[in-house]
């Protein structure tokens, strides 16, 4: 027992002098700067995507190959965070929406889409609120990437239906940033729908939302790269297990 308490100050007196930090970070700018101002020639940098989220982690007293092993204490580790848009698309990604909720969701959502234009989807919205208690009918998908839907509407102190026809567009072009303080990428959602009970349900359907972010993540790791100049950024992540 007194053998492992000496080995046990020999290593914690190996270890003074040393410092001992964990320095998180939220944007890639200050975690760069941090890493430049600490990093030496053993420095490296982990790049990993992980289920628990995006991160990048800097090991700034990492094992010197011609000399001694370190103890890899002085760390930096930005962890990368989506922004409230990109979790709000993602969460509502085909999730069908009654015509109600599905025309709220574009009004609310309508910066973060570059096409169609503003006024168009308004005025879809306002139609798909305005008709919410029609009986759909069937569907016609034309050349020019809309979809028009054939109705019937009872109209009150007559006898029958009136027939109509409501247009929504094939899909429409997302503008959303996918990292807090990364900047706007090109997102694609395809419009769906579909008619039971002649009532119509819409959802839209977000092109490969995961290669977007993958992306993303290549960018900012050139960027990391090229901002932090000689100190290598690899692939993996360090088991603490």
């Amino acid at each position: 027992m007194a053998a492992e308490r000496r080995f046990t100050d020999t290593l914690s007196d190996m270890r003074e002098g040393a410092l001992r930090e964990t320095l998180r970070f939220s944007e890639a700018q200050s975690f760069c700067r941090y890493v430049n101002t600490y990093k030496n020639a053993a420095s490296l940098v982990f790049a990993t995507r992980v289920k628990q989220g995006d991160a990048f982690e800097a090991v700034l007293d990492y094992h010197d190959v011609a000399g001694s092993p370190k103890w890899g204490d002085h760390r930096a580790i930005l962890k990368l965070e989506t922004t409230p848009a990109w979790d709000e698309w993602i969460a509502h990604n085909k999730k069908p929406l009654s015509q109600v909720d599905f025309a709220r969701f574009i009004e609310e959502h309508i910066p973060h889409i570059a096409e169609p234009s503003g006024a168009q989807l308004l005025e879809m919205c306002a139609t798909l609120e305005a008709k919410k208690d029609v009986k759909f009918r069937a569907s016609t998908r034309f050349g020019n990437g809309q979809h028009q839907f054939k109705y019937e509407e009872e109209i009150t102190g007559t006898a029958g239906a009136q027939g109509g026809q409501l247009a929504i567009p094939d899909g429409s072009v997302l503008g959303l940033e996918p990292y807090r303080g990364f900047g706007v990428l090109r997102v694609d959602a395809r419009f769906r729908y579909r008619i039971a009970n002649s009532g119509l349900t819409l959802f839209y359907e977000l092109v490969r939302p995961d290669d977007v972010l993958e992306a993303a993540y290549e960018q900012l790791t050139k960027a990391i790269e090229s901002a932090i100049g000689s100190t290598p950024v690899l692939y993996g992540a360090i088991d603490r297990d």
